[in-house]
């Protein structure tokens, strides 16, 4: 939502002040996200996991990079609506799949307790 609503705001101190908003909850999705990773996928996949996920996401900056030069041709608000799209139309498209409760991932090896 605060991307697409910088557009409209009135200026540049609140401009910033969104974005701080959605700096900090982007930071508390990242969290969550990364915690769940750990819980739901095995240990003997979590390697190739972020060794896919890492330059996936470099390559999908970069295509935003061009393409969002190009959108933004098209107008403000129309670069807010579609990065609005861009990052919310795959969980509402795909939540059902991956908002599901699972049981934690059970290969984990016992972890020692600290003494």
């Amino acid at each position: 939502m605060c991307w697409l609503l910088l557009p409209f705001t009135p200026g540049f101190a609140s401009a910033c002040a969104l974005m701080v908003v959605a700096g900090v909850l982007e930071s508390a999705a990242t969290v969550v996200f990364f915690a769940e990773v750990q819980i739901r996928l095995p240990d003997s996949f979590s390697g190739r996991y972020y060794a896919m996920l890492l330059p996936l996401t470099d390559a999908c900056m970069l295509l935003g990079a061009v393409v969002g030069g190009t959108v933004v041709l098209a107008g403000l608000p129309w670069a807010a609506v579609v990065i609005c799209l861009a990052m919310a139309a795959p969980i509402v498209l795909l939540g059902r799949l991956f908002l599901q409760p699972t049981t934690p991932a059970t290969t984990r090896a016992p972890q020692k307790q600290a003494t």
